[in-house]
């Protein structure tokens, strides 16, 4: 008799998806860019997985914090990142939300050509309050015109900071950020 030999990945197929928040409809899939997601709440509501991608359309503005679920794994990290011609993508938080990007016990994801603003005390807010997160890349983002007052060592325009004794950050990258404001 034969041996069957089956191989089964550790990860499933990674997908990509696609966010347009002036054209979108959150009734999509955000599998294409013509049935992208519209709004920041449904990436927020959608646990992403090793090696997906979430992609903003360029020329856009999104209201809110970006928030997305999930981490990835080492080799298979996240994206998030731009598709289509034109400015970066803008993420706007207002001050109801304490940062325009946000990631907590996140980890294995890179972030690159979006923009950031708003957001109170925070522009950009990586932390978590569990053992070690690896691999954060923050490449060429804006970020800017955070509001409130800066009263303490944790408040700021990107902060990455661990939010417990015990806890503590490998492998973290920021390249060609612009921070003002």
């Amino acid at each position: 008799a034969g041996v069957l030999l089956l191989l089964v990945s550790r990860f499933a197929a990674a997908s990509d998806y696609f966010v347009d928040c002036a054209a979108g409809n959150d009734l999509y899939d955000g599998s294409l860019p013509t049935h992208a997601w519209k709004t920041l709440d449904k990436v927020a509501g959608h646990q992403f997985l090793p090696g997906d991608g979430i992609r903003f359309k360029r020329g856009t503005k999104c209201s809110g914090m970006l928030w997305p679920k999930g981490s990835g794994a080492s080799g298979s990290p996240i994206t998030l990142g731009a598709y289509g011609t034109g400015p970066p993508p803008i993420i706007q938080s207002d001050p109801a939300h304490k940062a325009a990007f946000r990631l907590f016990n996140q980890e294995y994801l890179e972030v690159q050509d979006l923009e950031f603003t708003g957001g109170e005390p925070y522009g950009v807010w990586i932390s978590g309050d569990r053992g070690v997160l690896h691999h954060i890349y923050l490449k060429d983002l804006v970020v800017h015109d955070v509001t409130g007052e800066l009263k303490a060592k944790e408040s700021g325009l990107v902060i990455i900071s661990p939010g417990a004794v015990n806890q503590h950050f490998d492998d973290v990258l920021v390249d060609g950020v612009t921070a003002y404001h």
